[in-house]
């Protein structure tokens, strides 16, 4: 049974909780996602601070892993080419799709980064798009594995980004490139 003293212990361990990650949110949002800034830097070390002194470990508890979670981060691209008048970061295309998708110079700007995680199995019911190299780890992890294990058979997690993104308009100032095509023909 829980004395009273425990109940509010707990209690108070559960306010200070939600008042860091409070903190932490309202720091992320203000700096416009900048995970390096002062302030959100001494919110997360709080924050984890407030875990530690409860006993426990956010990326232990599976159940918190999974779903679909709007990143509040600005995104992590290099080469940023500043904001638009929206406050939305302007990257190229080239940088967000490491120049797999052309125009690569085209700029645009992000609205929104989605990233969704779920459980992949269970460990006979793998997609064939698994590559046969990670079927083989997660066989010998699976193999290895103890009934204190808490998911068993949930050894495979997907991880998908979706960023949502508007191309910009080119500027009065910026140069546009000419494309001149030159053809051939015979005399008729």
């Amino acid at each position: 049974s829980i004395t009273p003293l425990q109940s509010k212990i707990a209690s108070t361990a559960h306010s200070l909780l939600r008042s860091a990650r409070a903190e932490a949110l309202s720091a992320i949002l203000a700096s416009h996602g900048d995970t390096e800034s002062p302030r959100f830097v001494a919110a997360l070390w709080a924050l984890n601070s407030v875990y530690l002194g409860m006993g426990r470990d956010p990326k232990s508890e599976q159940s918190l892993l999974e779903g679909t979670w709007r990143t509040l981060s600005r995104p992590n691209f290099c080469d940023c080419l500043g904001k638009n008048n929206n406050g939305d970061f302007i990257y190229t295309l080239g940088r967000m799709s490491f120049d797999m998708f052309r125009p690569t110079r085209l700029k645009c700007s992000i609205q929104r980064v989605v990233s969704t995680t779920q459980k992949v199995g269970p460990l006979d019911a793998l997609p064939d798009s698994v590559p046969k190299s990670l079927k083989g780890e997660i066989d010998l992890l699976a193999s290895e594995q103890d009934s204190s294990m808490p998911e068993e058979g949930h050894l495979l997690r997907t991880y998908n980004i979706e960023i949502e993104f508007s191309i910009e308009p080119r500027s009065k100032d910026e140069n546009v490139q000419n494309e001149d095509d030159a053809g051939y023909r015979l005399p008729s």
